[in-house]
Order: C-alpha cells, then sequence, then structure tokens
C-alpha cells in the first residue's frame, strides 16, 4: 500500500482541533465522524492518488484503504501539530 502524508493547508489550527475531535470520535465507533471526516477530505485524498496512480480504479482503492486505516487505527492516534503528518503509514 501506498504511504500518504496529507498536509493541511497552513494557518488551519482550527481545523486541526476539529479533526482531532473527529479523530476521537472515529475511536469511539461514531461512524458520523467518519462520514463528516470523509466528505471533509475525500476529492482531496482522491485527487492525490490519482495523480501518483494515473488510474481511477487504483487511486478508488487507495482512497477505500486510507479510510480503512483511518478507522481501524484511530485509537491509536495521538494529536500533534499537524492532523496528517505521518498518520497514514
Amino acid at each position: 500500500m501506498l504511504n500518504f502524508v496529507i498536509a493541511l493547508e497552513e494557518g488551519s489550527k482550527a481545523q486541526s482541533t476539529v479533526d482531532d475531535k473527529l479523530i476521537e470520535d472515529i475511536a469511539e465507533g461514531n461512524m458520523d465522524a467518519l462520514r463528516k471526516l470523509y466528505e471533509t477530505v475525500h476529492k482531496t485524498i482522491y485527487a492525490f492518488a490519482l495523480s501518483i496512480t494515473k488510474n481511477t480504479h487504483d487511486a478508488e482503492d487507495v482512497l477505500q484503504e486510507t479510510f480503512l486505516t483511518i478507522y481501524n487505527k484511530a485509537v491509536n492516534y495521538k494529536p500533534k501539530k499537524n492532523l496528517w503528518h505521518g498518520y497514514l503509514q
């Protein structure tokens, strides 16, 4: 699986706080939080994956695997300066 580092836009500390809360909620099994996170970032992740894979099917697979990883590893998440830095490895 490809490793991704998706950086939040610089200066988005408030967004990072919201994302931290979503990850905490996902860790508690809140599927609405996972859905909200998906709605927030899926286009960015898909576009990034497509730019690397050059294939829509593979980019869709990467997107799916990314969110499965988020769901499965949310309990291990520790808030840092940047939500995504090093998280999806």
